[in-house]
């Protein structure tokens, strides 16, 4: 482990640790907040080219806290308000799969764990711990309102802010391995990982940087307070304030540079793949910086841009803003599209792993923005079946102009894939499915209702499977190594007992 003297403001000199890898908590697209422990806010997945709502579901008060989308797409989100006390998880289909409800409001964005814990803060200070099927695993209680979202470490550990002025780190059962007091509160600022150490932001004006048994290793002051949560890349820590400014600090502590937004920086920043540095303002502008600083473009919005941008393994931007507008953008600053809702956007858009974009807004509604799946599968009936059942699954096929090769295929117990053709079963090598003619298709008009499978379970193994259903672009794709899918694909998970 390589470990670098620096020097400390604010603090008695020690060792910083040289950035290093942080451990993605989830088999997940979008685990927790800012999407991984560094808090790149960048996904490994596309996001929506065109703003189509898939769909909406509404909840009891507004949605300031941004989701999480866990392995198998399904959605953590909650409201902040005493009228709706839940957090909700959402399938990819818009249905509730359950909730779960506190004594006072949530206020923390939720964050997905190894196990499928979702683990979230709430005002009656306390962290909880749920269960994937929505039980309670565990809790622990803070001194104050938990605001801060959960950072989840490689090896399971859960850090989070508090208003009582201290940073926790729980082990994955709950159990308080440290803490650390800061000057104030530690408000919105939702702990990153630096390697194997901490940063977060506090109102005492203060960034932090804490060793892996929670002992300060140095502080940095700004003129204000910060709110803004760190991001980690290139040994360095990007950070905003209430002073006006964003922040460059390295990981041994040493100021590197800062750029004026012209009003506070609440939004925490995106890094992108090649460098740039991306945050909101409550300027009512939107800024794209060099890793040195300068400028790189600005885009003006009609209101604060408080929420945090989320950038596509393409280079796109999404970001909400408090003019009611979820706004896409490409890497050079222009206008790709923008989604009106009907409030406004204070929380930070999630990218799943499906083609789309997940967003709450003071409408009291979460969106699903991006194309639907061109095949939607439904499991008739139920999902749940015997070794001895028959199972029918149907598909809506939206039209689709791109020649492409339908598909089925489940995901085995053992871990393969195997592809379902009616009249022979599962095959090892994908052809055209749902009933069409060889070779690539394409569909001019919707079929629904369409029967793509009937099969027997008698010789298969208990355990869960998920069917997925899709389609692959047939001039553009070269190999079984190289596919390139027509939209989403859809997923329906079949348990098999």
């Amino acid at each position: 482990m390589k470990r670098v003297a620096c020097a400390v403001r604010g603090a008695v000199p020690a060792l910083c640790l040289a950035a290093a890898a942080a451990g993605q908590p989830a088999d997940a697209p979008w685990p927790m907040f800012r999407h991984d422990a560094r808090h790149t806010g960048r996904s490994a997945f596309a996001g929506p080219t065109m703003p189509l709502l898939s769909w909406s579901y509404r909840f009891g008060d507004d949605i300031q806290a941004s989701p999480a989308v866990d392995g198998n797409g399904v959605v953590y989100a909650a409201p902040y308000s005493n009228a709706d006390k839940n957090i909700y998880a959402i399938d990819a289909h818009g249905r509730l799969v359950w909730s779960y409800s506190f004594d006072v409001w949530n206020a923390s964005s939720p964050a997905v764990g190894i196990d499928g814990d979702v683990y979230v803060g709430t005002g009656s200070f306390y962290v909880y711990a749920l269960r994937s099927d929505g039980s309670l695993g565990w809790s622990y209680r803070t001194g104050s309102n938990v605001n801060s979202s959960v950072c989840i470490g490689g090896d399971g550990r859960v850090y989070v802010g508090s208003c009582d002025n201290r940073i926790y780190c729980l082990d994955s059962i709950g159990k308080l391995a440290w803490s650390y007091r800061t000057g104030h509160y530690i408000r919105y600022s939702s702990p990153a990982l630096v390697g194997d150490w901490i940063s977060v932001g506090s109102e005492d004006n203060m960034i932090y940087c804490l060793d892996s048994i929670g002992r300060r290793a140095w502080t940095y002051r700004t003129g204000d307070k910060v709110n803004s949560s760190p991001a980690v890349g290139d040994n360095r820590i990007y950070v905003g304030s209430n002073d006006n400014n964003l922040y460059a600090i390295d990981t041994s502590g040493q100021f590197r540079w800062s750029y004026a937004t012209g009003s506070r920086v609440h939004s925490s920043p995106a890094l992108g793949r090649d460098g740039a540095v991306y945050v909101g303002s409550c300027s009512f502008s939107f800024f794209a910086l060099e890793s040195n600083g300068s400028l790189l473009w600005s885009y003006r919005t009609g209101d604060q841009v408080w929420p945090s941008p989320a950038v596509g393994i393409d280079g796109m931007i999404y970001v909400g803003s408090w003019d009611n507008n979820v706004y896409a953008l490409d890497s050079g600053g222009s206008l790709v599209w923008s989604y009106v809702t009907e409030g406004a956007v204070y929380s930070s858009p999630a990218i799943g792993g499906d083609g789309r974009i997940y967003v709450g807004s003071s409408d009291n509604n979460l969106y699903c923005i991006g194309p639907p799946p061109p095949i939607d599968l439904t499991a008739v009936g139920r999902t749940v079946y015997g070794r001895t059942d028959r199972i029918a699954v149907t598909a809506d096929v939206l039209p689709i102009s791109t020649p492409c090769y339908p598909f089925v295929r489940v995901i085995m117990a053992d871990g393969s894939t195997l592809y379902y053709e009616t009249g022979r079963g599962f095959v090892d090598a994908p052809t055209p499915y749902l009933g069409f003619a060889a070779g690539p298709v394409t569909v001019a008009a919707p079929l629904t209702g369409y029967p793509v499978l009937d099969a027997g379970f008698r010789n298969i193994g208990r355990g869960i499977y998920f069917l997925e259903g899709g389609a692959v672009d047939a001039e553009r794709t070269t190999s079984a190594d190289d596919l390139v899918y027509v939209g989403a694909v859809d997923r329906e998970r079949l348990e098999v007992w």
